[in-house]
């Protein structure tokens, strides 16, 4: 699938919102770096998210997110204002997206869990 344009922008934006969101309550596989790893209880069972930020503050920045089943990846997304790679490991496109707006609704819940006043 070619995304381009404003649809480009749009994922762009999701996804950074979920890493944001992800950053603020997940654990760091890496303490040095920017990633970040929750286990979200999709209704399909736990599954894993790793996101991470790639060439931070350069020109050359984009995020990259893996999903994953018990140590399998079913796909990973680069992406940045500019360019969008889906690589598929066992989910098509259309599955990866669904499971993207499932744990876009999941990071709310984990928002309110960490939330502090």
């Amino acid at each position: 699938m070619i995304i381009e344009g404003h649809d480009l922008l749009d994922k762009y934006r999701r996804l950074r919102i979920l890493y944001n969101r992800t950053m603020v309550y997940s654990d760091r596989p890496f303490y040095y770096t920017y990633w970040a790893k929750h286990i979200y209880q999709t209704n399909l069972g736990p599954r894993t998210f790793v996101c991470t930020i790639v060439n931070k503050n350069t020109k050359d920045e984009y995020m990259d997110f893996y999903y994953e089943d018990n140590g399998k990846i079913l796909f990973e997304i680069q992406i940045c204002r500019r360019w969008y790679n889906f690589l598929n490991k066992g989910m098509n496109e259309e599955q990866a997206w669904l499971a993207i707006h499932e744990l876009e609704e999941l990071s709310y819940k984990e928002l309110e869990l960490h939330e502090t006043v």
